[in-house]
């Protein structure tokens, strides 16, 4: 049980303990750029239309052999970490990583420094995909993409092949973003989906396809932050011929169609999905210009729900590489089975700072968490920093996470936090705790309900209840089958219920703070419905440039920390990556689960054995 009953020794036997660490970003670099404001062409790698802050902040703790050149042919299995559910839709996105057969505009560019360990990547971390080029007239608010001309969709088998290998062409990715918005192409309604595309797209007025090769979107405005807000949003492109299949069919895996590398030829839902090579492919590899996309003949998912299972099948070989985005899927004593049972010859752990520290979500528009002692006194309870040595097993300071993406150093605060506000949040003092719930009128504690999904780390959420107990709060927890269950009911103003979640505070994203604001989600249940503060959250919204939301969102975060909106269970962890020594062609500082980077990774990948 991930050293639970090791930490539950420990926490009886601990006394008071300071943790004041000194802790900072996990920065080493930014850059910015100037969006075009003039209808001439510019090519991908120098018209992203936006700017960014980039942050590189992965560091392999080791890495495999020289790899040398690149190899064509050979599969790999790798571990897939949620269940493996039927849905082949172009408007499935980038939810899941094992979407290879589907493309965007756009991509992620291993090249741009950015950690792609999270979804949050940057415009300036984009590269065209499908886009050729693009340029942005800000005075008539137009975005308008160039197509590549040489984009087919996938060759299927002649029962199934209703695209007929046909080129993808601008009405396309007319009809792709009019089905997601309601706002043509027979669809006068967002079509219902996982995603709230109707809010991500917000920004979008209207799509025109004026030949085949070009498209112009016209938006609400065409300043540089309305720019990198649409770009970011990952629309999958397929074709009008997707509504002419029954819906049993759009159903079969059979039919999953679109540009990408690979094809979709067996799939077992909860289980397994294989994809082959598409051997008609137009993309070349960009570190090997002359090398045609991709290397490996086939890439299979696994899903695999116990722990144990994952180190037996990689110890034996049936399993090529695991990890995660969220959190590490096996605990110290399997870890030191897989060192015990492989030559180090034979695998290699990439480690990356992650993002993702674990938090309680209190609703803090309700009794007792609209106090602030009470919010402070849980924080108190949690021994932070005997989690993150003794637990966590990790060395040095604690990171710590303030409510935009740590990654970007542009959205965090914490780098400026007084030594009193760093205390607050690292220090472990149960008699203060009990102190300010006396003073909050809960001199005998309380009761309340937590919920955490089942990819949040159990063991953990199991020891913060037993702080929480040794300060008089009573904590039930209530675990449902995944985070997007768990993140209703946490943006529920009228649940009673709080929740646990792993992210960066509590919104990973600026556009997904944007999106819930002030009437409901996050601000109504976060922090509390303050109307001061969602407001300064909107305006992020109505500023023009990017250095403008930046300053905004910095002053959003101080806020947020100095008011406690949130308990950190943990600092920034690291996430350890694991690999067979035959997989090569992976940047260091990247995530495979991650979406909007998996197709990029996983077509340049290859197996040195070629097998």
């Amino acid at each position: 049980m991930k050293n639970f009953k090791r930490l539950l020794s420990l926490l009886l036997a601990t006394a008071m303990v300071l943790a004041l660490v000194s802790c900072g970003s996990n920065s080493s670099s930014s850059s910015e750029g100037t969006s075009e404001t003039t209808a001439t062409s510019s090519s991908a790698e120098e018209s992203t239309a936006t700017s960014a802050s980039s942050e590189e902040t992965a560091e392999a703790t080791e890495t495999s052999a020289d790899s040398g050149e690149p190899v064509y042919g050979g599969s790999v299995t790798i571990y897939w970490t949620d269940d493996i559910d039927a849905y082949f839709d172009p408007a499935i996105g980038d939810v899941v990583s094992w979407n290879l057969f589907l493309e965007g505009l756009w991509s992620y560019d291993i090249n741009s420094g950015y950690s792609a360990v999270s979804d949050n990547v940057p415009s300036s971390a984009l590269t065209g995909q499908l886009a050729e080029s693009w340029v942005v007239d800000e005075e008539a608010c137009t975005l308008t993409v160039t197509l590549r001309d040489d984009v087919y969709f996938q060759v299927l088998d002649d029962e199934y092949d209703y695209y007929g290998g046909r080129q993808l062409v601008a009405s396309d990715v007319k009809w792709s973003y009019d089905r997601l918005t309601g706002l043509g192409s027979g669809y006068d309604e967002p079509i219902e989906n996982e995603s709230d595309w109707a809010s991500l797209l917000s920004m979008l007025v209207s799509v025109e396809a004026p030949d085949d090769l070009t498209v112009v979107f016209t938006l609400t405005s065409g300043d540089e932050v309305t720019v990198e807000n649409f770009m970011t949003q990952f629309v999958k492109i397929g074709g009008p011929e997707w509504d002419e299949l029954t819906e049993e069919q759009q159903g079969d895996y059979h039919y999953a169609c679109g540009t990408g590398p690979y094809i979709v030829t067996d799939f077992a839902a909860n289980s397994t999905v294989t994809l082959t090579k598409n051997e008609n492919y137009y993309d070349y590899d960009d570190r090997y210009p002359d090398n045609q996309l991709p290397y490996l003949d086939e890439i299979t998912f696994l899903y695999i729900s116990d722990s144990t299972n994952i180190v037996t099948q990689f110890t034996s070989g049936n399993l090529d590489i695991f990890g995660s985005n969220k959190t590490n899927l096996i605990n110290d004593s399997e870890s030191a089975q897989i060192e015990a049972t492989m030559d180090s010859s034979d695998y290699y752990v990439v480690s990356i700072s992650s993002s993702q520290p674990e938090y309680l979500v209190m609703k803090c528009n309700q009794e007792p968490f609209d106090d602030i002692n009470v919010r402070m006194a849980m924080q108190y309870a949690i021994d932070v920093e005997t989690i993150h040595t003794s637990y966590l097993g990790l060395d040095g300071d604690i990171v710590l996470s303030g409510l935009w993406n740590p990654i970007t150093s542009d959205w965090s605060t914490v780098d400026d936090w007084s030594d009193e506000l760093i205390a607050e949040y690292t220090t472990y003092d149960p008699e203060l705790a009990k102190e300010l719930l006396t003073e909050a009128g809960y001199p005998d504690g309380f009761d309340i309900t937590v919920v955490i999904s089942s990819d949040n780390d159990t063991d953990l959420w199991t020891l913060a209840c037993e702080y929480w107990a040794a300060i008089g709060v009573n904590v039930t927890l209530e675990t449902v089958s995944n985070f997007m269950e768990a993140k209703t009911i946490g943006t529920d103003s009228t649940d009673a219920r709080n929740c646990g979640s792993s992210g960066s505070g509590a919104v990973s994203s600026i556009t997904a703070a944007i999106n819930q604001t002030v009437d409901g989600g996050w601000a109504a249940s976060i922090w509390n419905g303050d109307e001061e503060y969602s407001n300064l959250v909107n305006s992020m919204s109505t500023v023009t440039t990017l250095a403008e939301q930046a300053e905004l969102g910095q002053e959003a975060d101080l806020i947020y920390a100095e008011s406690h909106w949130t308990v950190n269970l943990t600092g920034m962890r690291s996430l350890s990556y694991y690999y067979n020594s035959r997989i090569a062609g992976v940047p260091d500082n990247c995530c495979i689960y991650a979406g909007k980077a998996a197709s990029t990774l996983l077509s340049g990948m290859w197996v040195t054995d070629g097998q």
